[in-house]
Formats: C-alpha cells, structure tokens, sequence
C-alpha cells in the first residue's frame, strides 16, 4: 500500500490492457481510498486526481466515494482512529493472516457527521499534521547536528 501518500509499484500493464480491464470492471478514480485487507489490516490510500493505476487484488478493498456528502480524507483520517481500528480487528478472520473483508467493511460502522463538519475536521487534522511533519523535520537537523557534533570527536 502506501506509505507517505505515495504508491510505489514496478509491476505495470500496458495501456491497452489497462483500457480494456478499465471497460470491464472499472478503475479507482480520485476521492475513492484502497484499504488492505491483509497483513497491516485497514491501512488507506486515498486515490489522487493525477493516479492512473489499476489492481485486481483481493487483498485490496476499493471504497468508491459516490457520494458527496462524504469527505473521503475523513474517511480516510476515520481508518487511522481506534473507533475503526478496533472494528477492524474484532472483525479479521483468518488463521495465521487475519483477513480484514468485502463482508467485514460492509459492516464497519464509519460515523459521518455533516460534510461541513467533516471539512472542518480535516482541515484541523491537516493543520496539526503540517506541525507534526515540521517537527519531524526539525528532529532530523538536531540528530544530524550531534551526529556531525560526534564525527568530529
């Protein structure tokens, strides 16, 4: 799946079979979020506007965002909560691999307040994590500091 946001894959198929399977069953579109269900069950990815991919994975669940009174980076910020998560886990079956399901997510209570409170939300959500990554960044020039401090002992 994801990490940071970006999806890193060398595995590709043509153009023209993307277009036929495309026709066939259709592609994830922006707004709509990818969720594993195995391994690190629940982990999202929200489709961008620019992504052109295509999968066929069961181990992929494909959440298309119909409609507009959903916010899909609430949604998405909703997959990351212990309220969902802890529906994710009560619900996996599987034996050695838990299995987060089509059947599961259907049943995966997601509470949606207005889409106005959901805007705001997420707005807040992506102040708080533009000081989180700014922090990050800070921590990463401290540690090269001492680490530069150190090598010159």
């Amino acid at each position: 799946m994801a990490n940071n946001g970006f999806v890193k894959n060398e595995l590709f198929i043509s153009e023209e079979m993307f277009q036929e399977y495309s026709m066939k069953y259709g592609f994830p579109k922006a707004g709509d979020i990818m969720v594993t269900g195995v391994g690190t069950l629940g982990m999202c990815y929200l489709v961008r506007q620019e992504d052109k991919f295509y999968f066929k994975d069961g181990n992929i669940i494909w959440l298309k965002n119909f409609n507009q009174k959903i916010d899909s980076t609430f949604v998405k910020y909703l997959f990351g909560s212990d309220f969902i998560i802890n529906q994710i886990k009560a619900s996996a079956s599987g034996g050695t691999v838990g299995t987060y399901t089509i059947t599961n997510a259907n049943n995966t209570k997601i509470p949606l307040p207005s889409l106005e409170i959901q805007k705001k939300l997420v707005a807040e959500a992506e102040k708080e994590q533009q000081i989180i990554n700014a922090n990050k960044q800070l921590i990463e020039i401290m540690e090269q500091k001492i680490s530069d401090v150190l090598n010159e002992i």
